[in-house]
């Protein structure tokens, strides 16, 4: 395998959201083990050059090309043809999948047999998933290294903070619930600012180019606090149905919600509980609170270890974990911190993610 082509959309007519993170992270992986990359079009431009990570390319010269979902989505009527003549059969296609709802652009769809591996985010086990899709993860990228690096003197407050940019249900259920308790540490909400555009250009264009993903006070901020809260998703009951939202699912699913009150975890499920944040705050020197992944059955190549990388809420409870962290010192609680710190990087790092994309083959 010698050359990689990405394929992206710029202009995405679903949404308003042209920040490809899966797609940058395997490229600067590709480029950090000696791979030669390209794309349909130049993305991912440096700050103050005229260099791109992927540089366009239209000749068809590459040995294995990877396709966004929203490049896909927006060009199905084209790709999926009849002979799929976009789809050169000697060479490998593979879909890097990061549908943000429960409902897969790949579900009764056999168009997307094509690809030779379908890259999945956001995998809960238990579902039914195609022969060719594999659990993938966002990942860490070199411009989040970047900014914790920049931002990482500060003394840890001994206090639990959270700057949730979407409530998510499960986000608003558990500030409903800290909010009313006796917590052993305090919590806060701990808000940021945009980057100054004359001040901060840097950090600015960042921010620009990442939909709104960066923020030099957000950086700060987890560098500076004992712990985070970074879990995120929706809670659903079960039937676990694709598009979950039409009325008669709503009303299957009835004796379930009913159900679930009485047994708060065995008929409850998270779907679209990886993010932008949890990678982030793994490699910051916080100790990071998430759902405990192995519970909540959320698939990833390499899984962290409650205790040791992060600390888990085990259920929807957030007494039970104020009991849970009262077992902690603050020394624990850092020395988990600077293990996830480390458990990420050796796993999710650009070249990690590449190196584990390239052991597929």
């Amino acid at each position: 395998m010698k050359k990689i082509k990405f394929f992206i959309t710029p202009v995405y007519p679903f949404g308003n959201d042209h920040y490809f993170h899966e797609i940058i992270v395997l490229a600067e992986g590709f480029k950090e083990l000696g791979y030669e990359i390209c794309g349909n079009v130049n993305y991912w431009e440096e700050f103050n050059t005229n260099d791109y990570l992927i540089n366009e390319s239209i000749d068809g010269d590459f040995d294995l090309a990877i396709y966004d979902y929203r490049y896909v989505k927006s060009f199905g009527h084209l790709l999926f043809r009849e002979g799929y003549p976009n789809f050169d059969r000697s060479k490998k296609h593979i879909l890097v999948d990061r549908n943000d709802w429960i409902d897969p652009i790949w579900k009764n769809n056999s168009h997307y047999k094509i690809f030779d591996l379908i890259l999945g985010c956001h995998t809960v086990g238990g579902f039914e998933y195609p022969e060719n899709y594999i659990p993938w993860v966002m990942g860490l990228s070199n411009r989040m290294i970047s900014a914790v690096d920049r931002s990482n003197s500060f003394k840890l407050k001994e206090q639990i903070g959270h700057n949730f940019r979407v409530w998510h249900n499960l986000r608003k259920l558990f500030i409903d619930e800290i909010n009313k308790a006796d917590n052993c540490f305090p919590v806060s909400q701990l808000l940021s600012s945009v980057p100054d555009k004359d001040n901060e250009p840097e950090a600015y264009f960042n921010y620009e180019r990442t939909t709104r993903r960066h923020s030099l006070d957000y950086y700060k901020i987890i560098n500076s606090n004992l712990l985070f809260l970074g879990f995120g998703g929706y809670v659903e009951t079960y039937p676990k149905l694709y598009q979950p939202y039409s009325i008669i699912d709503k009303i299957r699913r009835k004796p379930y919600y009913f159900l679930s009150e009485l047994n708060k975890m065995n008929f409850k499920y998270v779907f679209q509980w990886d993010s932008f944040r949890m990678w982030e705050l793994f490699y910051a020197n916080t100790c990071p609170i998430f759902l405990n992944f192995e519970k909540f059955n959320f698939k990833l190549p390499f899984i962290p270890q409650d205790k040791i990388h992060y600390l888990a809420l085990d259920n929807f409870s957030w007494s039970d974990f104020n009991n849970k962290l009262k077992k902690f010192s603050v020394v624990d609680l850092q020395q988990i911190g600077i293990t996830g710190k480390k458990w990420v990087l050796d796993n999710y790092s650009p070249e990690k993610i590449a190196t584990l994309f390239l052991s597929k083959f």
